[in-house]
């Protein structure tokens, strides 16, 4: 079985984007950068990313407590939670509430 392809965009990659499936992608990850980290911004290239593809679309990178529920909404296919676990004070119990929380488990 072949490992799935995906194509990491900025809205720099937008012609990119709109050729990502007919180059075989089944995947884009929309990876943002801790520089550009705000709601805004996020919103923006989400919206732009999301009106020129059918593909699943991954997000990626700064998602923490204090978004991950703007993260949500957006409704991605996939969310990947790295920094804000790996580097917690208590990396185990953060990973639980991301997991919880993304389950749509809300008891403490």
């Amino acid at each position: 079985m072949q490992a799935p392809l995906q194509a990491r965009v900025g809205l720099a990659g937008l012609l990119g984007r709109l050729d990502a499936e007919q180059l075989g992608v089944d995947a884009i990850l929309f990876h943002r950068s801790h520089e550009h980290a705000d709601m805004v911004h996020l919103t923006e290239e989400w919206d732009a990313t999301k009106g020129n593809t059918k593909l699943p679309i991954w997000v990626d990178g700064s998602i923490s407590r204090a978004n991950i529920e703007h993260i949500i909404a957006l409704r991605p296919h996939a969310i990947i939670i790295g920094t804000a676990i790996t580097q917690a004070g208590d990396a185990a119990r953060e990973a639980e509430y991301f997991q919880r929380l993304l389950s749509g488990d809300t008891s403490s």
